[in-house]
């Protein structure tokens, strides 16, 4: 079963006139029958929050599949003249994932292990859209914080896979430059080693920029700043603000 739905998933992204007449089947397959329902019990107290790909259980692998499977629909259908309302619906999806934990079932009883990768997938295929610029237009401010958001997961595998991949798309221009101001949410991160690495990436691209005379984390304070306003732990509190003014330390 998981080869059939990565064969599908392969067609549509590099064949989907295959799948064309089979648009309305996957569809009630891929989020009806599997990403809506939980087959595996949650252990509530003893769930693990993370498991390594090689122990991935075969319905948190068809789940992933089925998040792919419709993002790669839009990526192949990206040059067609509704491209933009078929994104749409996959963007709002994946920001159900983003805000919800990583939950999509309506009792709520998805295993903890499931929703942090099903949360995880659901930022990287949010950047991958997002790499194609007519599909960035369609990501608004409010989806664009919360997967900010990712950055401060309380999983540490989430936010290391997450920061890595965002680096790796912006080192190779994929992104516009609105998803640097991501990476400054890392000045509470409690892993210093990890923090030291995003601290030294920033620090290197200051220096590429600035030899090529581009100020362009220079431009980004004007949406570092709403970004932080938007934050969901922002107060008005005094404390609060005290604390927000380390975020602005760190990025100066």
């Amino acid at each position: 079963f998981l080869t059939r739905l990565a064969a599908i998933s392969q067609l549509e992204r590099l064949a989907p006139t295959v799948t064309a007449d089979s648009d309305d089947a996957i569809h009630d397959l891929t989020i009806k029958k599997i990403l809506r329902e939980v087959r595996t019990d949650s252990k509530a107290d003893a769930d693990p929050s993370w498991v390594d790909d090689a122990d991935m259980d075969e319905e948190l692998q068809a789940k992933m599949w089925c998040l792919k499977i419709l993002v790669n629909k839009a990526l192949a259908t990206e040059e067609e003249a509704d491209a933009e309302e078929h994104v749409k619906p996959v963007l709002k999806l994946l920001k159900t994932f983003i805000i919800n934990e990583g939950e999509f079932c309506k009792t709520k009883d998805t295993p903890l292990h499931h929703k942090k990768r099903l949360r995880l997938l659901a930022g990287l295929l949010t950047l991958k859209l997002c790499t194609v610029e007519k599909y960035d237009e369609q990501l608004d401010p409010s989806s664009f914080n919360k997967l900010a958001e990712l950055v401060q997961d309380s999983e540490l595998q989430v936010r290391r896979r997450f920061m890595e991949k965002l680096q790796n798309y912006l080192t190779r221009a994929k992104l516009r430059a609105r998803f640097h101001t991501i990476l400054f949410l890392v000045a509470f991160e409690p892993v210093a080693d990890l923090k030291n690495r995003v601290e030294t990436w920033i620090r290197s691209r200051a220096r590429y920029y600035g030899e090529k005379k581009q100020q362009i984390l220079e431009a980004i304070m004007g949406r570092l700043i709403p970004l932080l306003a938007h934050h969901p732990d922002y107060t008005s509190d005094t404390d609060d603000l005290a604390d927000f003014a380390n975020y602005f330390l760190f990025y100066l």
